[in-house]
C-alpha cells in the first residue's frame, strides 16, 4: 500500500487481541487505497478492525462492519478535508457513509443496505 502503514489499521483495544490489517477485508482495503489516492489528501484512520470487546466497551453496533474488517472511521478536521474524503470515497465506489462531527465512517459491508449516507453527532 502506498498511503498507509499496517500499523493504522490495528485494533486500538486494552486488551491483548491480535487484530490488524491481515483481518482487514483486501477488498475494502483496496478500495480505501484508491479512495486515497482520489482524494488527494491523506487520511488518518481513527478506528478500522474491532475486537468485539472493543466495539462493545465504545458503544458500537452488535453487527459492526468493524469487526469484520470492512469498515473505517477517518479524521475529517474541517470542511476541506471532509469534502475531499468524501469526494475520494465515493469516486472509488463506496456507498455506506456516515458523516460525524469530526470523522467519517466508511464501510463495504455488503450485509447491509447500500447507496446510504446519515449524519450523527457525537454529542
Amino acid at each position: 500500500m502506498k498511503h498507509f502503514r499496517p500499523g493504522e489499521f490495528k485494533c486500538v483495544c486494552q486488551h491483548d487481541c491480535d487484530l490488524g490489517i491481515d483481518h482487514i477485508n483486501v477488498d475494502s482495503l483496496e478500495k480505501l487505497e484508491e479512495a486515497r489516492r482520489r482524494a488527494d489528501v491523506p487520511f488518518r484512520i481513527n478506528s478500522s478492525i474491532r475486537c468485539e470487546d472493543h466495539n462493545r466497551e465504545i458503544g458500537g453496533s452488535s453487527t459492526s462492519a468493524h469487526m469484520v474488517g470492512k469498515a473505517f472511521d477517518i479524521r475529517a478536521q474541517n470542511s476541506h478535508m471532509r469534502e475531499r474524503i468524501m469526494f475520494g470515497l465515493q469516486s472509488a465506489g463506496f456507498n455506506r457513509i456516515g458523516i460525524y462531527d469530526d470523522f467519517i465512517h466508511v464501510d463495504d459491508d455488503e450485509t447491509k443496505i447500500p447507496y446510504v449516507m446519515w449524519l450523527q453527532s457525537n454529542d
